[in-house]
């Protein structure tokens, strides 16, 4: 790590959800453990290992993450120089139930398991982004000091009730008050906003290679008086992650691009030529590539190599140990 830290800090951190889930149906064991081996290899190739995992819990989902099958691959983190966490998620928004108040014990039963099996969960980000001041106490009692649920400025609710609001929210890195999670106190739980400038955020999904720098240049001047606190997420998601080879039949584009008009109307061409052309069909089935993965990780390397030009990815530990250390020199 930079020793004089002149580099904004940044972690990259993936929600452990998964995408095609109905309430009734959860994903496959088998396809959730395909993300989690793309993801590993992943971040340590671009990463160095250094990111955290945030294992996803739910009424819903319950322990589901924490089958055995998965325990080797968050141990492979670990070991490779990441962090995991909790994700702790309403599967519908917030719905007629608050998950904080009705749901520490799935939370402290997930970490308690997660440490009896060797492993270290350090963070917890809310499902939503969604965030309580009786969450802090809680956190700092079962031993979580980084929280990672602060996406600067966004306010939503669902029907009547409100799912998080960061409204007016601190754009630094900053010691939770018990009573007040907008402001700072004298909690052990660090806030670690999802790095925001320029009305935008480092949210994966949601950036191009264009957007990076000058949210980073932003991010930086906004940071500024806050200098001994120069860290931010980046934030993804496990199901951006999928196998780079097929097992079953090809498919010339995936319908996650849909939402890429060029890609669509590439999409289209070639369906109009597939139906004039049969046999160009039975040519692309022969492929075994998929371009959503192709598209994801070719998307996402250069995000990450913008990133490097401006930060340095620092894993949890490494970022409690800055935090700790210059909190302790300010004060």
């Amino acid at each position: 790590m930079n020793s004089n830290f002149n580099k904004l800090q940044l972690f990259f951190t993936v929600d452990g959800d998964w995408i095609d889930y109905t309430y009734e149906k959860l994903i496959s064991k088998e396809k959730f453990a395909q993300y989690l081996t793309e993801e590993i290899a992943f971040a340590r190739q671009f990463l160095q290992g250094k990111f955290i995992h945030l294992i996803h819990v739910s009424p819903l989902a319950q322990l589901f993450f924490l089958d055995e099958r998965f325990i080797p691959y968050y141990h492979t983190i670990e070991n490779n120089g990441g962090n995991i966490g909790i994700h702790s998620h309403m599967d519908r928004p917030l719905k007629e139930y608050n998950l904080f108040h009705k749901y520490q014990g799935l939370i402290k039963e997930a970490v308690t398991r997660l440490r009896a099996s060797g492993l270290r969960p350090i963070a917890h980000r809310g499902g939503f982004f969604s965030y309580e001041n009786n969450m802090t106490r809680f956190l700092e009692d079962i031993g979580i000091r980084l929280e990672l649920s602060n996406f600067v400025n966004r306010a939503f609710s669902y029907g009547t009730i409100k799912v998080c609001d960061w409204s007016n929210s601190k754009n630094y890195a900053y010691r939770l008050d018990y009573n007040n999670y907008l402001e700072e106190g004298k909690s052990s739980v660090w806030e670690i906003p999802i790095g925001y400038g320029n009305d935008s955020h480092l949210y994966m999904e949601n950036l191009s290679v264009d957007d990076v720098i000058p949210l980073l240049h932003s991010l930086k001047s906004n940071l500024a008086e806050h200098n001994y606190f120069n860290i931010a997420a980046v934030i993804t998601h496990s199901y951006y992650f999928p196998s780079l080879l097929y097992s079953k039949e090809f498919k010339p584009i995936d319908n996650n691009l849909f939402r890429n008009k060029y890609l669509y109307k590439l999409f289209m061409i070639i369906q109009r030529i597939n139906r004039i052309f049969p046999f160009i069909n039975r040519i692309l089935s022969l492929k075994k590539y998929s371009w959503t993965a192709i598209y994801y990780r070719r998307m996402f390397r250069q995000i990450i190599k913008s990133l490097i030009l401006e930060a340095e990815f620092i894993n949890g530990d490494e970022a409690l140990s800055y935090l700790d250390t210059h909190h302790s020199l300010k004060n």
